[in-house]
């Protein structure tokens, strides 16, 4: 499972789900975020999750980025993006271990 992190027009960042596809759009600088070495079904999966993000943020953020204020709002912008991206990812984690307990 991975999490891709870009940015378009060096300000504007996103996040998108990604299961081994890149964004759509080459001219965005791109960092995928592997997490499917990690349990999401713990807290400290899950916070190794975010830590993963926040890094792949700040990395695509300070890719031409000038003024603070830009590279700040960019990782903001790009964290909180990765939010519905993170939390379907717990959802499959738990879903897929709902159906292993099931099929025992």
């Amino acid at each position: 499972m991975t999490i891709t992190t870009s940015i378009l027009a060096a300000v504007a960042a996103t996040l998108a789900f990604s299961a081994g596809v890149q964004a759509s759009d080459d001219s965005r600088p791109v960092r995928e975020v592997y997490v499917g070495d990690l349990n999401l079904l713990n807290e400290a999966g899950r916070a190794e999750m975010q830590r993963r993000v926040k890094s792949a943020a700040h990395r695509v953020c300070n890719v031409n980025q000038a003024a603070w204020a830009e590279k700040h709002r960019c990782r903001k912008e790009a964290i909180a993006g990765a939010a519905s991206q993170m939390a379907n990812a717990i959802a499959l984690a738990e879903l897929r271990a709902q159906t292993r307990l099931a099929s025992r």
